[in-house]
């Protein structure tokens, strides 16, 4: 025996002096009497399911045929899977599912038809060869060369493991469409902050088949050559800020992301502790620190202050972290801890800024205005005492005349 091959025989239908017989089945033959089968030969699992219909009666045609080389191999008839005399199971002039598997772990070949396992049987260990082509409703040579298939089949696929009889059901449940479907945008596209002369990378997630053609649109409009997952931007400007959508389509329908909400900041703000006094005013007062991990050694001086009132701010700018510090303090009513956003300015004195902020996740959809300042020293250290813990928090600033 040169090799042992897998065969699927489909929709082979006959008439009988009494009755139309159909047969649906898994053989093995010889000399190519069946219709052949293959796949990947490093697969172990396989499944053929295919969506076909015949409008005669097929006799010895064969919708899908296994050619070697320029014969048939000599096989060694291994089992017989098929389903005589069951009129009306294969019926004529309209389209039906036909689908086979082989678990090779298990060894269960199993026959489904509209989603429904018709039969089932333990074939053993067998390897499908793969060397050879695989022809789809047409004999290329030997006996009946240049025959073809009588009928249609749509979306013959084949799979790299064996499909579970619930996933065969909801092919054949998809009717019309297939297994074709629509666009669909996953998770991960939500409003965002870009840092002016940045670059960025926006992606989304995208299934459907056939494959979505894409389009990016900024304000409603379409953005040349931006026609795949992923838009790149080398050097964000100001005018980037704005609504990003991506359109997807394909022959099933189409569908729209959901905006992306662009705000651009040229404020790189930094995030350092602050530690908050109360006491009476002019009071003086040792802060100390511990770390969270590896606290060896115990307390240690962080500085000495004096408060300019009854409440004052100290911020640790030796710590970008304050989950990672303990802090503490002498002479002091109340201490609180909380972070603060933080930046620094290298222009002349007398420099006049607007400073906006917004606040990603909070809903907004609009810079607001902060404050109106004058830088009094440079550099000079600008600190958003109301925002305190807001981690989402991000700036511009404006020049002002």
């Amino acid at each position: 025996m040169k090799s042992l091959e897998q065969a699927l025989w489909l929709g082979v239908a006959r008439k009988t002096t009494q009755k139309w017989e159909s047969k649906v089945g898994i053989e093995t033959t010889t000399k190519g009497t069946g219709i052949y089968s293959t796949i990947d030969a490093d697969l172990l699992d396989v499944d053929l399911s295919s969506r076909w219909t015949h409008s005669e009666p097929l006799g010895r045609q064969r919708p899908v045929e296994f050619l070697e080389g320029a014969g048939w191999t000599e096989c060694q008839v291994l089992t017989n899977l098929s389903l005589p005399g069951s009129p009306g199971l294969i019926a004529i002039n309209s389209f039906q599912h036909v689908a086979v598997t082989y678990d090779k772990a298990s060894g269960i070949a199993r026959l489904f038809h509209n989603g429904q396992v018709v039969k089932e049987q333990y074939l053993g260990t067998v390897t499908p060869q793969t060397s050879y082509d695989l022809y789809m409703g047409y004999r290329p040579s030997g006996t009946a060369s240049g025959n073809r298939f009588y009928g249609l089949m749509d979306e013959v696929s084949l799979y790299n493991r064996a499909l579970k009889p619930a996933e065969i059901l909801s092919i054949f449940e998809a009717g019309a469409t297939g297994k074709c479907s629509a666009p669909k945008f996953g998770r991960g596209l939500y409003s965002r902050v870009w840092l002016e002369g940045g670059e960025q990378v926006v992606r989304v997630s995208i299934t459907g088949v056939p494959t979505p053609t894409l389009q990016w649109y900024f304000n409603g409009q379409p953005i040349s050559g931006a026609t795949n997952a992923t838009l790149s931007i080398a050097s964000v400007k100001a005018t980037d800020g704005g609504v990003y959508t991506v359109a997807a389509s394909n022959a099933v329908g189409q569908a729209i992301s959901r905006p992306i909400l662009v705000f651009v900041s040229n404020v790189a703000s930094a995030r350092y502790p602050g530690i908050g006094l109360a006491a009476t005013a002019a009071t003086a007062s040792q802060i100390e620190y511990r770390p969270l991990v590896g606290a060896e050694g115990g307390w240690s001086v962080l500085t000495n202050v004096v408060l300019s009132g009854n409440a004052d701010v100290f911020i640790d700018f030796t710590s970008t972290n304050a989950a990672q510090r303990f802090y503490r303090a002498t002479g002091v009513n109340r201490l609180s801890l909380g972070l603060y956003n933080t930046w620094e300015w290298n222009e002349p004195v007398g420099t006049r800024y607007q400073v906006e902020c917004i606040d990603i996740g909070s809903g907004s959809t609009n810079w607001q205005v902060l404050t109106n300042l004058t830088l009094a020293t440079s550099p000079y250290l600008f600190i958003d005492y109301e925002a305190t813990n807001a981690v989402q928090r991000f700036y511009r600033a404006t020049p002002q005349p």
